[in-house]
């Protein structure tokens, strides 16, 4: 005698959809908050970021997202090698007399 089978409920999961800027803005207000460098200037980083992986290629699995908010993250942070990459957007502080 046979059983019948029984029946597997799958449960769907819900996926939020995020738009391209917003993971952008997100980026470079976190670490325009904590560091003190101005968005704007954050924001060229993250544009040369973006070129540097079209040009140059990245590793595997890496998006051009992720490898613009890296860049972002190390020019913040000064740990890595952006801050030298994109030395003529970091402003020379002038000595008072």
């Amino acid at each position: 005698m046979r059983y019948p089978r029984k029946e597997r409920v799958v449960a769907k999961k819900k996926v939020a959809k995020k738009s391209s800027s917003s993971g952008k803005a997100a980026c470079i207000a976190k670490y325009s908050k904590s560091s003190g460098i101005s968005k704007s200037t954050l924001s060229k980083v993250y544009s040369r970021g973006q070129a540097a992986y079209y040009s140059s290629g990245s590793r595997p699995k890496v998006s051009a997202h992720q490898w613009a908010c890296g860049r972002v993250r190390s020019f913040a942070t000064g740990k890595g090698g952006a801050r030298k990459a994109d030395s003529d957007l970091i402003r020379k502080k002038t000595k008072k007399k």
